[in-house]
């Protein structure tokens, strides 16, 4: 099994409060990615999770505006998923550099650890 693992630093508009998604947030994403190549003998970009398109979908995802953090990561599992059959496991988590908490320093971070048979029986239960 292999696995990418990443960790990106994006601006957001995330939060149940009015100043969060006016002003924005520097977050953090991390996670790793477990994932099985097409074929096991001569591995071709073809057979394994390209990293670059991973990236694009997590940006994608997060730049929709939610008051929720889970439902940021539920989205980008969601669609990771969706498009990387070979995909069997994804720990992701984002973290929230500075909430709006009255004097409250420091950071927040929320995390989900899923894999695809969970993932499917999920989706098929709630409609995720």
């Amino acid at each position: 099994m292999f696995q990418i693992l990443f960790n990106f630093n994006l601006l957001g508009n995330h939060g149940l409060y009015p100043q969060e998604t006016i002003l924005g947030n520097e977050f953090k994403l991390q996670g790793v990615i477990y994932y099985h190549p097409l074929q096991e003998t001569d591995i071709h970009i073809n057979h394994i999770l390209n990293y670059q398109e991973v990236y694009e979908i997590i940006h994608v995802e997060f730049k929709k505006t939610s008051k929720l953090l889970e439902k940021v990561l539920q989205n980008i599992v969601s669609h990771l998923f969706t498009n990387f059959p070979v995909i069997s496991k994804i720990e992701i988590s984002i973290c929230k550099n500075r909430p709006i908490f009255t004097q409250f320093n420091g950071s927040m971070e929320i995390k989900l650890v899923i894999n695809r048979d969970e993932y499917n029986l999920s989706k098929t239960n709630h409609g995720i």
